[in-house]
């Protein structure tokens, strides 16, 4: 279960979400006394604790041959890799507590580390057959729970706005929030938050106003680009690929992919991620330049057969934008989308200084996956321009006006803003075309997030379908530093009536 889907699911049960649950004594979990840690698993925990101990190396190599059950989506390489990163930067862990598993399998294994002095946890997915083997893990620096009581009922907007001041104060004054968090009733602020730096640097703090990078949300300004050429007759959900690229170097792979795949991260486009070291040589104007690379990387799985994350495949409905318009696919953003929201402060901003009132990243290091050592520019991460995939640069505001333009059909007209709502055959769950659709008491949640752990990204804002509510909770730490935040906005966002039009 991801994150979003795990916060989301603790707040349909009326409880915490999932990073405060795990904060808390495994005694005071509502579900862990349902599952015991088994002896198995204590012991294949205290051996990775070892073997990350040992320095990695052999150690973790017969760990991984003993414990890890091995997948596509996470193979031995996944699991030396972030493992091995934790035994070089920890200095050492010992071993506090473990959590049974909930309904996720998730035994979530408490630890404390030699630099830094820090408490952290990670997650190992325990085998469904109760072995001492695991198939998956999770690790990411989680903020702590919020101690502040949750709004989950129609409320006075004075109390709306507290709610927004004091959960954002309470992740700023812990050091795991920086950035700003908006709640709006449509287009009209209800509660703004401010915190932390824009630029340590430069001694500039975030404002209302900061603009931040926003990572995977500007997939939705993509699927909106998209359905305006659906909607003008010039393609549509189900063309297949080789119908608008007849010269994508795949071929075979473009005569199996249709749009809707492309969209909902079922085409089987999916390029394992590395952490970029030099910018590319790409005209920083147009997208299609990426297409050689990413055409010359065999297909995960045949096309619509499964679902796996891609930012590539949005590369390649980039480069749709461009040929069906003869334009850039900036420029097509900018006149189909920024425009038509009013969205002023909105833009793909090119590598280099950083504009004015722009937030720079702090992140931990790409070894430091436990966040033992002091944060660090994001600079050297971000070496490209954004594109299609996302790397946009907003505002809180900007990001609610998107997201009620959308709704209210000044982007595309409801019709095909249905369709970008459905979900595909095999999809990823609670997602369409672009957009993350999260049911809620009887609601829809509508919109996306961006960033993720070692990025100095982490963005969310979403949209109550039936009422016009609306969050933007944008940061300039890693993830899921916003959408920790955001969780608390959006139960309170969801619980409110429609105001009169």
């Amino acid at each position: 279960m991801s994150f979003r889907a795990a916060f989301i699911l603790a707040l349909l049960l009326g409880g915490a979400p999932q990073a405060a649950l795990a904060q808390a004594p495994a005694s005071s979990s509502p579900a862990a006394a349902a599952h015991a840690v088994t002896a198995g698993q204590q012991a294949m925990v205290e051996a990775l604790i070892a073997a990350i101990n040992a320095g990695g190396g052999e150690a973790l190599e017969n760990w991984i041959q003993t414990h890890a059950i091995l997948k596509p989506t996470k193979g031995a390489d996944s699991w030396r890799d972030w493992f091995g990163r934790i035994s070089r930067t920890s200095g050492g862990l010992v071993l506090e507590r473990i959590d049974p598993p909930m309904a996720s399998r998730e035994l979530r294994v408490w630890v404390g580390t030699v630099n830094g002095d820090q408490h952290r946890r990670f997650g190992l997915f325990a085998d469904p057959a109760g072995s001492d083997r695991a198939d998956d893990f999770v690790i990411a620096v989680w903020p702590t729970s919020y101690s502040g009581t949750l709004v989950r009922q129609p409320a006075d907007e004075a109390v709306l706005a507290a709610l927004v001041r004091d959960r954002v104060a309470f992740g700023a004054g812990l050091d795991e929030f920086s950035g700003v968090a908006l709640l709006a009733d449509r287009e009209r602020p209800v509660g703004v938050a401010v915190a932390g730096m824009a630029d340590v640097g430069r001694s500039l703090p975030n404002t209302g106003t900061t603009r931040f990078h926003i990572g995977s949300m500007g997939k939705m300004f993509t699927a909106v680009a998209i359905a305006r050429l659906v909607e003008d007759g010039r393609l549509r959900f189900d063309t297949r690929l080789i119908d608008v690229l007849p010269d994508y170097p795949d071929r075979a792979a473009a005569e199996a992919i249709t749009i809707a795949q492309l969209m909902s991260h079922t085409s089987g486009i999916s390029l394992p991620y590395v952490e970029p070291t030099a910018a590319t040589d790409r005209d920083p104007d147009r997208v299609s330049d990426s297409l050689a690379e990413i055409a010359a990387a065999p297909l995960a799985f045949a096309p619509g057969s499964q679902a796996r994350y891609s930012n590539e495949g949005y590369t390649v409905l980039g480069a749709v934008i461009e040929a069906l318009t003869g334009d850039s696919y900036y420029d097509v953003i900018q006149r189909e989308v920024f425009d038509r929201a009013g969205m002023t402060e909105t833009a793909f901003d090119r590598p280099g200084p950083l504009a004015a009132n722009t937030a720079q990243g702090y992140r931990y290091g790409a070894d430091d996956a436990l966040g033992v050592m002091p944060r660090e520019s994001n600079a050297p991460f971000l070496l490209d321009r954004g594109g299609p995939s996302g790397g946009a640069y907003s505002t809180t505001t900007d990001m609610t006006r998107f997201l009620n333009a959308f709704r209210d059909g000044r982007l595309v007209s409801p019709a095909v803003v249905e369709a970008l709502l459905t979900a595909e055959p095999n999809g990823q769950n609670r997602y369409g075309k672009g957009f993350t659709i999260i049911p809620v008491r009887e609601r829809r949640m509508v919109g996306h997030s961006g960033g993720g752990p070692n990025s100095g990204i982490n963005t969310d804002a979403m949209i109550v379908w039936e009422t016009g509510w609306s969050y933007a909770v944008l940061g300039n730490y890693d993830a899921p530093a916003a959408q920790v935040v955001a969780g608390a906005l959006l139960a309170a966002a969801v619980a409110q009536p429609a105001s009169a039009p």
